[in-house]
């Protein structure tokens, strides 16, 4: 609740108590270590990241934290290594081929998040964010077909998704067809309030 309401300093507090009293609650020791990183404290969530990972080496999301900590402290080498490692292990894991792709496009290297999106895509053709993100990217490389089936396929299997239906309306605009995008937007501005 804290953490939701970007208070993350008891949060901090409420969770080291937890973490005293339950030392092998992994789940509760990544709590704190997100509410570290968002208190500021980036030493101490690593910190608390990897003490989770000597407990278990296998826990996929104090790796994948460590991995967007190595980004956000413009380490890509190190975070390429830790999600390369994971995925070597995990291959068929959506979340690491999606952080992998947001390293690559944050390194400025779109072809290489293309490939591991579209990894992920063929993994679970459903997936939400994965779709997203590559409608996006084809969209900025000029592939705008490309983009149109991806959004389509997405928001065909996403129907009461807000995002999949604003996607697949951009994705008409690309390609030209106004009314088309109208049809998909008209919902979206009735959600809002506008006529």
């Amino acid at each position: 609740l804290y953490l939701k309401k970007q208070q993350p300093k008891p949060a901090v507090q409420i969770m080291q108590r937890v973490a005293k009293n339950e030392p092998r609650n992994l789940s509760a020791l990544n709590v704190l270590a997100v509410a570290k990183t968002q208190a500021g404290d980036l030493a101490g969530a690593r910190q608390t990241y990897e003490q989770i990972l000597e407990v278990d080496r296998r826990f996929t999301p104090a790796a994948l934290n460590l991995a967007r900590l190595d980004r956000a402290e413009n380490k890509p080498d190190a975070a390429r290594g830790r999600l390369q490692a994971l995925q070597k292990a995990q291959p068929r894991n959506l979340d690491v081929l999606y952080e992998l792709a947001q390293l690559e496009l944050s390194q400025k290297r779109p072809q290489e998040a293309v490939r591991m999106l579209e990894k992920a895509r063929s993994l679970n053709p459903q997936s939400l964010a994965p779709n997203l993100m590559l409608v996006d990217l084809y969209l900025n490389l000029g592939d705008r077909q490309r983009a149109l089936d991806i959004a389509k396929d997405t928001q065909a299997s996403n129907r009461e998704n807000l995002l999949a239906l604003a996607t697949l309306g951009r994705a008409y605009l690309a390609v030209g067809h106004r009314g088309l995008a109208r049809e998909n937007f008209r919902p979206l501005a009735q959600l809002a309030g506008f006529n």
